[in-house]
């Protein structure tokens, strides 16, 4: 006897606000080279603006002449000359040849042009991840989806004990980490019962202004000079409220589908083979309520010990931000709504935000937990708050 199907339940669509409360750095695996950019400075006004080429454009509008001295160059691997041309190129070739814009605090920003004709300085750029088609700033959904993913597993892990026998088990397999999701989510090694395939959540894009260059420093507990301080990492990050006068916001959607969460309820089969209801219901629901309250159980204690542990004293004066204004924006989580949450994404976001706790963690190798990566040596990395707001 054929069984019966139901329509689809309707998706519980929410509208996702995201806002940085310090720096966000979402990597793309981009970098640009000095030859890439220019650098201008603004003395008096104590910040530095980057200009990035779009490089295809600008070598696709070459007249002949210039043709001949780009290809003259290159043969010479000449690449100070070359980075020399290409700044002058693109100086006259107007806005089509740029590609986007960023403000950088002075300090950064002096550094990378003073070293854009020193061949010794590789002064490469890491780029946010943007959006192919608009070329806007994006913190991904898959990054949100991740950060509430581990917030979920440590709640779990909580409930049903360290020593229960199935974790202990867990533990001693081939992939442990796989084994032990599966465990806790009760999917076991079933992908198609993984109780986050009811949550959906899109890409959140932000205005172009949003960003800016900062260099990444090491800061430690004690204040004391970090080892790793003569690095040089330049990232391109979202700004936030620890940042003057900023406080971009992107916007995105949250889908849950309790529906096949609920082996009571059978919806339509998305191919031509029947398969088994068990088979395609996931595991457990996944209330919006149960992930805010996983969400900040796990990260916002330790926002709070970021904000007042490391010491943050940066070697220079900074233009963009201080002390007080990162703590402060970092406190804005004593204040979060019944449909707010804090998570931590991107890079920088250290081992303690990404593990889950207790004696099972295994820490890596002359792991202390004493040194932090802050952008200009003063704002942290990757907290974000997110605000949802159910739509019709």
């Amino acid at each position: 006897m054929p069984v019966t199907r139901n329509p689809a339940v309707p998706f519980i669509r929410y509208r996702l606000t995201v806002e940085p409360l310090t720096a966000v750095h979402i990597g793309s695996d981009e970098t640009i080279a000095p030859y890439e950019y220019d650098v201008e400075l603004f003395p008096n006004d104590e910040y530095g603006v980057l200009t990035v080429y779009n490089l295809p454009r600008l070598l696709s509008g070459l007249q002949s002449q210039q043709r001949t001295q780009f290809l003259q160059l290159t043969e010479k691997d000449d690449m100070k000359a070359l980075r020399r041309w290409l700044r002058e190129v693109a100086s006259t070739a107007g806005d089509s040849a740029r590609r986007f814009r960023a403000v950088m605090d002075f300090q950064a920003a002096r550094e990378l042009h003073d070293s854009l004709d020193n061949l010794n300085r590789e002064g490469t750029i890491n780029l946010h991840f943007r959006d192919a088609l608009s070329n806007r700033p994006v913190i991904p959904g898959s990054s949100i989806k991740g950060a509430i993913r581990t917030a979920v597993l440590d709640r779990k892990l909580r409930l049903v004990g360290e020593d229960d026998p199935n974790v202990r088990r867990a533990m001693q397999e081939r992939n442990p980490e796989q084994a032990l999701q599966g465990v806790l989510l009760g999917n076991g090694r079933n992908l198609r019962r993984d109780p986050f395939r009811q949550l959906a959540i899109t890409d959140v894009a932000f205005e172009p202004g949003s960003t800016c260059i900062e260099r990444m420093q090491a800061v430690r507990r004690d204040g004391q000079p970090a080892k790793e301080e003569n690095i040089r990492v330049f990232r391109e990050v979202l700004m936030s409220p620890s940042f003057v006068g900023q406080s971009p916001k992107g916007v995105g959607e949250v889908r849950l589908n309790p529906a096949i969460a609920d082996p009571r309820i059978n919806y339509p089969v998305t191919n031509f083979r029947e398969r088994r209801t068990e088979d395609t219901h996931v595991t457990l629901p996944l209330p919006l309520v149960d992930l805010i309250e996983a969400c900040n159980s796990f990260y916002a204690g330790q926002c709070l010990d970021e904000a007042a542990g490391f010491v943050t004293k940066p070697p220079q004066k900074v233009s963009f931000s201080s002390p007080t204004i990162v703590k402060s924006a970092m406190h804005d989580i004593d204040n979060l709504s019944s449909n707010q949450c804090i998570i931590r994404v991107g890079h920088h976001s250290h081992f303690d935000c990404v593990t889950l706790h207790g004696r099972l963690r295994q820490n890596p190798r002359n792991f202390r937990g004493n040194t932090r990566w802050f952008a200009g040596g003063l704002i942290p990395l990757g907290w974000v708050r997110l605000t949802f707001d159910q739509m019709d």
